[in-house]
């Protein structure tokens, strides 16, 4: 049995049946100088006590062994001498089985095994330069990769610290927020309430009666200015909307329409319907 045949579990449990370091390469047909190669590889990738203590095993077993040859029980031969051609037999017990020898090889025998052997730690080492180049391969991108979890560990924190701001930032808007809903319901009531003053105090309220007369008691700030009727009445004439007024009629409406060109609101009472609706209709208010 070849020596490169060896795995760690056959060695595991050689050693555990006591075998030594002579035993082995007595199994195995070998130096102890192969024996000690053999072992080199298969804990190549082992911390340098593991071997250290496969030899302390292997040394311990040596000791106990000799300990059993120096302990053993001396031989007691029993002869009984009988009569005639019977021979002396003797019973002996606790005899150690002796190690086989091993045959001496050929040259020839030499040269095939260690063509044998040498082709085995090629294939061997290739197999291990390719795990080795893998593992580096390995070992980088492993690396990258290390790399690039920090940099996304660093960005999820940058990230995390600026949510928690502007979480915050928003909580407290949030609070002021809730601070100004009250004065801006009040300013809103109130700006309202001002908005339906100013539109009551803007409209003007004109009261025409039937003879021509036209005033405005509600507001006594507002002027009654008239000025410059006579030339919207000539043209009222030609109305559409005037056909069926009166020629005094026609006059208060140049009237009314010359003191309301600026008023945008106005409230108008009229005691002449089809005045009011030509008022209406001419004036667009």
């Amino acid at each position: 049995m070849l020596v490169s045949s060896m795995s760690k579990k056959h060695l595991r449990d050689a050693i555990k049946h006591g075998y030594t370091t002579d035993d082995l390469t007595v199994k195995y047909e070998c130096t102890a100088e192969d024996l000690e190669y053999r072992i080199g590889q298969l804990y190549s990738q082992n911390n340098p006590k593991v071997i250290k203590e496969i030899y302390n095993d292997l040394e311990a077993n040596r000791k106990k062994n000799q300990k059993k040859k120096v302990d053993a029980p001396e031989v007691v031969s029993t002869t009984d001498l009988v009569t005639g051609d019977e021979m002396v037999f003797a019973s002996v017990e606790n005899i150690e089985e002796l190690p086989v020898v091993p045959l001496i090889k050929t040259l020839d025998d030499l040269r095939a095994e260690e063509k044998v052997l040498s082709n085995t730690l090629i294939q061997l080492e290739g197999e291990h330069k390719k795990h080795a180049e893998k593992r580096v391969s390995i070992r980088r991108h492993l690396e990258d990769l290390k790399n690039k979890i920090t940099e996304i560990e660093a960005t999820l924190k940058k990230l995390g610290e600026e949510y928690e701001q502007k979480m915050a930032e928003a909580n407290s808007l949030a609070e002021e927020m809730n601070k100004l809903c009250v004065p801006i319901r009040e300013k809103r009531s109130a700006l309202e309430s001002l908005r339906r003053e100013i539109e009551e105090r803007q409209k003007v309220t004109i009261y025409v009666y039937e003879d021509g007369r036209i005033e405005v008691p509600d507001n006594p700030e507002f002027v009654i200015d008239d000025t410059g009727y006579e030339e919207l009445r000539n043209q009222l004439h030609e109305k559409e909307e005037c056909l069926d007024l009166r020629l005094r009629d026609i006059t208060t409406l140049a009237r009314l329409l010359t003191i309301t060109k600026d008023v945008e609101q106005i409230n108008l009472a009229c005691d002449v319907s089809v005045l009011e609706e030509a008022y209406h209709s001419i004036s667009g208010k």
